[in-house]
Parts: C-alpha cells; sequence; structure tokens
C-alpha cells in the first residue's frame, strides 16, 4: 500500500510540474483576459473597432478548454489516491451524487408541494403526456 501511496504523490508532483509549464497559471491569465474583453466591448461600442473582440474570445475560450482540462486531471489525481475502496471520501462522493440527482418533491398543477412516490410518478406522466401530445391542429397558415 505504501508504494501504491507513493507513486500516486509521484504522480501528483508530475502533474503539477506538467500543469506549471504546460499551463502556467491559467485562472489569472483567465481573468485578465476577460477585463481586457470588458476594456475591447467598450471601446467596440464607442466605436473604436471590434476587431480585438474576435481574438480575446477565441483566447478566452481556450483558456476556459485548458482551465477544465486541468480540473479534470486533478480530480483524477484525487481518485487515484483515494479510489473506490471503502473509504470515507468514496461515501461521501457516493451520497453527494445521490443528494444531487433525488427529486424529493414536486409542484402539482394546484401549487401544492408533493413528495410522494406515486403523486410524483403521475405528476410527471401527466406533465410528459401533455407536453407530447397535439391538439390536432387543422390551420397551418400562421405557422
Amino acid at each position: 500500500m505504501g508504494k501504491v501511496i507513493k507513486k500516486v504523490e509521484n504522480c501528483q508532483a508530475q502533474l503539477q510540474l506538467w500543469d506549471k509549464n504546460v499551463f502556467g497559471n491559467v485562472h489569472r491569465t483567465l481573468a485578465r483576459k476577460k477585463i481586457e474583453l470588458v476594456e475591447a466591448e467598450a471601446d467596440s461600442m464607442a466605436g473604436r473597432g471590434n476587431s480585438r473582440l474576435q481574438v480575446l474570445s477565441d483566447e478566452i475560450k481556450k483558456l476556459m478548454d485548458l482551465e477544465e482540462c486541468m480540473w479534470n486531471q486533478r480530480s483524477k489525481v484525487d481518485w487515484l489516491k483515494y479510489g473506490d475502496l471503502n473509504t470515507k471520501y468514496f461515501h461521501c462522493r457516493a451520497t453527494e451524487r445521490n443528494k444531487r440527482n433525488l427529486i424529493a418533491g414536486l409542484e402539482n398543477e394546484f401549487g401544492e408541494w408533493v413528495e410522494d412516490e406515486n403523486c410524483i410518478r403521475d405528476i410527471l406522466n401527466s406533465y410528459f403526456s401533455s407536453l407530447f401530445t397535439t391538439a390536432n391542429p387543422n390551420v397551418f397558415e400562421p405557422v
């Protein structure tokens, strides 16, 4: 177990070094570019040209993609470190996911809060049934 933890720590150190070399400080650069974009938008609205807007928008999109990639890599390191063993970390992740996906209740058509599973099922069925039914329109000219 000690060798695995050591390898994970080594992997994490390598990822941090790679992060600095490839990404730099993405968060700070992204914040700076967003400020520049706001200034460029103000210049554009004042009639001083808008050539810089597209360049800044593209740079911000690339930086956001890099930031997402960076966070994805960091989450993988955490997953490698803590894994899906029977650990507190794993249980917290599973519990949080369950809380996020749970529909505790819905408001019915009368504005009442309903928490009973059968009532929730009926509300969902009636909502989607009405959503995907047709009123058999016969006049198509306005459409």
